[in-house]
């Protein structure tokens, strides 16, 4: 090895654990390396955007759905936190999908709840199907129903 290269095997291969002296690395073949006193670790990055995941049985609801339900349920996923529950603020909506008159967004909210994509908890709240859209992780979601 000539002097100044050094040898560096992917990160992505090891399990890194700390000891309070040094790091013992074991690669993915189980051979133990001990004494390891410096490890360049590639740093990790995120997307910042705002995002929610639509599964592929979504994808193939919305062909079955008309403009407006579309629209309205667009409207939905944009505001969607993290968790399938939404506040729902018919006025916002109104503004988000350019409707003037509200008869179309309760039309499409009852498309959208015939369709099984919401249904309503109370008043003002409803909540999307998880296994079409969501934005978190789903199996914590998942687990927690379980719980209950």
């Amino acid at each position: 090895m000539s002097k100044g290269y050094k040898k560096y095997i992917p990160l992505k291969e090891k399990q890194i654990i700390k000891s309070p002296e040094s790091y013992v690395v074991v690669d993915k073949d189980g051979v133990v390396h001990e004494e390891v006193r410096g490890i360049i670790m590639p740093s990790k990055k995120y997307d910042s955007r705002d995002f929610c995941k639509i599964f592929k049985p979504g994808l193939l609801m919305l062909s079955t759905l008309s403009t407006p339900a579309i629209k309205v349920l667009l409207y939905l996923l944009y505001t969607l936190k993290y968790a399938s529950e939404i506040e729902f603020d018919i006025s916002e909506c109104m503004d988000f999908t350019k409707y003037k008159n509200k008869t179309y967004i309760y039309k499409a909210l009852s498309e959208l709840k015939k369709s099984n994509v919401v249904l309503k908890i109370k008043n003002g709240h409803y909540e999307l199907d998880p296994t079409l859209f969501y934005k978190g992780s789903v199996m914590k979601q998942i687990n927690k129903n379980k719980k209950k």
